[in-house]
């Protein structure tokens, strides 16, 4: 993809995107992370990346776990990491399953109890307040 491709797939994404649109605010979000068509910017990719996850978007609240995972946008926090893998495999998303498993080994068990305990309030409430 040139550049310009790039920059044009990043303006009709961010139209997209303001106007709420999930999938592309997911997109907008790994375009921010990779630096594609935009600067890199992890703090502005976790932000689109999380508006995506709140509306129940299954790959941004993929992208969302593997960010906090990382800390990427945000400090690290494995709890966070697992909750959002954890709704994001619960949403049918398969690729979160494997970078569950991952995270879980850095967790003891208690904490992956309170992830899960996490999932399931979010869920509840329909994602308000996460």
């Amino acid at each position: 993809m040139t550049t310009l491709d790039a920059r044009t797939e990043y303006s009709n994404c961010r139209h997209a995107a303001e106007n709420g649109d999930a999938a592309s605010q997911s997109k907008l979000a790994v375009m921010y992370s990779k630096g594609s068509g935009v600067t890199r910017n992890y703090k502005t990719a976790f932000k689109w990346c999380r508006l995506a996850a709140l509306q129940g978007h299954a790959p941004g609240q993929c992208t969302l776990g593997m960010m906090y995972y990382q800390g990427e946008g945000s400090p690290k926090d494995y709890t966070r990491a697992y909750m959002w893998l954890h709704i994001a495999v619960s949403n049918g998303n398969s690729s979160a399953v494997r970078l569950q498993e991952i995270v879980a080994r850095m967790m003891s068990s208690n904490q992956i109890e309170r992830a899960q305990d996490l999932a399931k309030e979010c869920l509840e409430k329909n994602y308000r307040g996460f």
